[in-house]
């Protein structure tokens, strides 16, 4: 495995951003995060975003639900449409996340 230092910087503390540094956290011993200002505005995760999340901050849909943040069936919740027809609402049970703000 190659030397990769100690050192890792993340451009961006978008939820991609987060992401990232969470990722290289587990081959770095210092990972720093530079960002702009805080993102704002109503945010959303699919039921495979919110799953990956999942996987790297176990509870975090729950943490975000306590914060204010709605967990939804994605066929509830989302309008879906294919070749023009909109579809029907019905339940999925994949979750998705929809919140104004999801970082911690």
């Amino acid at each position: 495995m190659a030397d990769h230092g100690q050192r890792a910087i993340v451009i961006g503390g978008s939820i991609a951003g987060l992401l990232a540094a969470r990722v290289l956290r587990e081959r770095f011993a210092h990972v720093t995060v530079i960002a702009g200002e805080a993102q704002r505005g109503q945010q959303g995760l699919l039921a495979g975003g919110l799953a990956a999340i999942e996987t790297l901050f176990p509870g975090f849909a729950e943490a975000a639900r306590f914060r204010g943040a709605r967990v939804f069936d994605v066929g509830e919740f989302a309008r879906w449409s294919l070749e023009g027809v909109t579809l029907p609402s019905m339940t999925t049970g994949l979750r998705g996340l929809v919140s104004s703000e999801l970082a911690p």
